[in-house]
């Protein structure tokens, strides 16, 4: 099944503010084991612990990822793209640009 087609049968199902505050929830999560990996380099955590912050923080921005295609879904995947356009080009400037 197309990413799109269930995409659109998630909103079916759940509703477009239920999805939105799915994303809340979802960087939320991703919030928190960024931290943990930050954590992580300042403790003295043992390898599977290590191992399970990583595992962690790869499941979390996986979930983040497919919620923000979700959201491209919902508002336009030609809108979005526009934007990150203008936004790289901000960011490729503020990055290249030496400041005097």
């Amino acid at each position: 099944m197309e990413e799109k087609n269930i995409y659109k049968d998630a909103i079916d199902k759940w509703g477009e503010t239920a999805q939105l505050d799915q994303i809340v929830e979802e960087m939320a999560e991703l919030t928190l084991a960024i931290s943990k990996y930050k954590r992580q380099f300042n403790n003295s955590l043992l390898d599977y612990q290590k191992q399970g912050v990583m595992e962690n923080l790869y499941t979390e921005i996986a979930d983040v990822k497919l919620m923000i295609e979700e959201m491209e879904f919902m508002f336009g995947v030609n809108n979005v793209q526009k934007a990150y356009d203008k936004q790289l080009k901000k960011f490729k400037m503020e990055l290249y640009t030496e400041e005097k």
